[in-house]
This record gives structure tokens, C-alpha cells and sequence, in this order.
């Protein structure tokens, strides 16, 4: 998630829509999701440290990490992930956790948000232990997916291929997990530079850039569990979303 802005960005966004929209965020991911009939959210971490301890810290909350969210419920498959993937200053943090009733069962809802297309964007700067490690882990999702191994994950895109890594890792270990991507449209930032899609169709040649680079082919095993949901920044209050 980028720095919060001041009525900008895709955290600010994502908080106003959890938080002074939450029935109309439901039913949009109701309505992304294919059976899909309620959503709970997990209350956001409070921050570990406080600025007399930290004087970076900025904000008294925090975002959940890794796979924190299941330490309590699946901690041995925590622990496997733990083994399998570095943990540094690199780890991975969701921009929010819930979990989605589908068909009566209830399963996580891991989510990214971003406002602007520069937010796909994204290296893996680990060291090079961590990240062969890394190079590891998207060997075998990639085999699981039929991605070519030439495809480079580490660069450009590789935010989406840690998640892409992470859903795979649920799904070995029969943790039932949807990634879900919401896409803001409309966003107008105070500096110039960003590109802003307006509307959901404005997102596809990026999108579709980003597919193309990682060789993922549009009915890979996981696809079904990834979800698109653009929503507009700016509403008519006359309109219902």
C-alpha cells in the first residue's frame, strides 16, 4: 500500500470505503466473488512500538504481515511458510484480512489496493540469500501454474508474484484463501506524474502487461481464486454502488 494521503491514494481509499462504507464495499465484493454472500473484517494490528521507543513511528496502527493472521488458527502452516521464506524487512504486508462466506464456508480474504498505476510496480530488493530463497519458492509455483521458468518474477512485477506465492502456499496446505484486488478509479493526487486510471477500463493494458510479463495464462489452477473489483473514488450521492 502507498504512503496515506490526505484524501488521495489507495490507503486512504481502502479505510474510507472499510470504514464509512462498509455495505456498499460488501456488496461489491459480493458481487465480484461468484457465491460469495458476506465479508468480516479482521481488525487492523496495533502498532508494536510507540514514538518515544521509535522515533519513525508515525501512525499507531499497523498492518498484518505474512501469514500472522492464522498464527492462532494454523500455526504449522505459518511455521512452513517461515521455513520456506525469508523474513526481513521485505516481508509482505496486506493493505487488509477478512474472511469471505462463500456457499456457507468461510474463507480468507487477503487484500491489495492501488490508485495508480505506478503502485503495480514493484522489485524484489532482498539480499542474495533471501533471495534465493525467493528464486525457490516461485520455481514451484510457477511449475504448479505452467509458467514458463524463464519468467521473471523478481523484477517489475513482484508484488503480485509474492502473493500469487502466498495464495499457493494456502492452497497446498488446503487453507482455503481468495486474493482480491481492488483497483480505485478516479483518484486525483495533489503532485503530479501519476497516472490515475478513471475508469475499470482504463486499468486493463497495465493489467494485462502485468500477466503477460509473469506468463500466467488466463485459466491457471489459481485463477479462480483471484478477483478483480474496481471501484471509483468519486460516487453520486444519487446513485447506489
Amino acid at each position: 500500500m502507498a504512503k496515506f494521503g490526505n484524501g488521495y491514494g489507495s490507503e486512504c481509499h481502502l479505510l474510507r470505503y472499510l470504514g464509512r462504507h462498509r455495505e456498499c464495499l460488501r456488496r461489491a465484493i459480493c458481487g465480484a466473488v461468484a457465491s460469495a454472500s458476506n465479508v468480516h473484517w479482521l481488525d487492523f494490528p496495533f502498532a508494536a512500538s510507540w514514538p518515544g521507543n521509535n522515533p519513525k513511528s508515525q501512525w499507531p496502527d499497523a498492518e498484518w504481515k505474512s501469514l500472522d493472521f492464522l498464527q492462532k488458527e494454523n500455526p504449522d502452516v505459518v511455521c512452513a511458510w517461515q521455513e520456506c521464506w525469508p523474513h526481513g524487512s521485505g516481508v509482505m504486508n496486506w493493505d487488509a484480512v477478512g474472511r469471505i462466506e462463500i456457499d456457507g464456508t468461510w474463507e480468507w480474504l487477503l487484500v491489495e489496493a492501488k490508485s495508480h498505476t505506478g503502485e503495480l510496480q514493484t522489485d524484489c530488493g532482498a539480499g542474495d540469500e533471501s533471495r534465493r530463497k525467493i528464486q525457490g519458492v516461485f520455481e514451484e509455483v510457477k511449475r504448479d501454474l505452467s509458467v514458463p521458468q524463464t519468467a521473471d518474477w523478481l523484477t517489475k512485477y513482484y508484488q503480485y508474484a509474492n502473493r500469487l506465492a502466498v495464495l499457493h502456499h494456502l492452497d497446498k496446505h488446503d487453507v482455503k484463501a481468495r486474493l482480491l484486488f481492488i483497483y480505485f478509479c478516479g483518484d486525483v493526487w495533489p503532485s503530479p506524474g501519476k497516472d490515475c486510471p478513471k475508469h475499470e477500463a482504463d486499468w486493463d493494458e497495465v493489467l494485462e502487461a502485468q500477466e503477460e510479463h509473469l506468463g500466467l495464462l488466463k485459466k491457471h489452477p489459481l485463477a479462480g481464486r483471484i478477483h478483480k473489483l474496481f471501484l471509483p473514488v468519486w460516487v453520486d450521492p444519487q446513485k447506489r454502488l
